[in-house]
């Protein structure tokens, strides 16, 4: 099952991060790769599938005030110091080899 070697392998890594850098503020993306299907990802499912997984799993990573915008399109805004607003896109959409519609 592919989901569920996707969910696994974002919570081994998410476990892993977590524990060698307890203190570190880490911004998690996701890639093209990370999707069931390379370069596939529906934006007009809502929710998402592939996305709450991503999000339940990145749990930890993720605040709280992140998880709305990472369940619905894979990006989330975090401020990481004064002034400073990083913003973490999922450009998987707007790749050319981006075929939401295949399956």
């Amino acid at each position: 099952n592919p989901v569920a070697m996707i969910g696994k392998v974002l919570t081994d890594v998410s476990k892993s991060i977590l524990r060698e850098y307890p203190d570190t503020s880490i911004v998690p993306v996701l890639g093209n790769n990370d999707a069931f299907l390379d370069y596939r990802l529906t934006i007009e499912e809502v929710p998402n599938a592939l996305l709450e997984l991503a999000a339940d799993k990145l749990e930890g990573l993720l605040r709280d005030g992140e998880m709305e915008t990472f369940r619905t399109g894979g990006y989330y805004s975090r401020n990481v110091g004064p002034n400073i607003l990083l913003i973490a896109l999922n450009t998987l959409i707007y790749s050319s080899n981006h075929s939401p519609d295949e399956t």
